[in-house]
């Protein structure tokens, strides 16, 4: 529901005496607020995050199926546990492939889920080699 208000605390440089909205064309959807030492700052919100949820939420692109996210502290990334389907191999005893088996036109073959767990920087959204 966007119909509530939603707090994001923030701390930027101290205690905030006012705040107001500002928007030109060389800050769109910005805001103005003046600090407790009346210190003026103009300021802009990232226009790829929501902001109408209990926490700001940025997606962005995975190309493949996100299980879990945490994040770490320490190496201040997150951590994220990822699947991607892969074509699946049928295995004799001794592990090796049966290449043998013959598939029918219109049959679909068994796919099964390869996982990885990447750590992603929270500054450029990428993965962390």
């Amino acid at each position: 529901n966007n119909n509530f208000l939603r707090l994001h605390p923030m701390s930027a440089d101290g205690e905030i005496k006012c705040f107001t909205q500002f928007h030109n064309v060389h800050c769109k959807q910005g805001f103005l607020y003046a600090n407790c030492e009346d210190i003026l700052r103009l300021s802009e919100l990232p226009s790829d995050f929501r902001y109408d949820m209990e926490w700001p939420i940025k997606k962005f692109p995975l190309n493949r199926t996100g299980h879990g996210i945490e994040y770490h502290a320490e190496m201040q990334v997150y951590a994220l546990a990822t699947s991607i389907p892969v074509e699946f191999i049928l295995r004799d005893e001794n592990g090796d492939p049966i290449n043998d088996v013959e598939q029918e036109r219109d049959q679909l073959l068994p796919e099964t889920l390869k996982f990885s767990l990447e750590l992603i920087s929270p500054v450029t959204w990428e993965t962390v080699d």
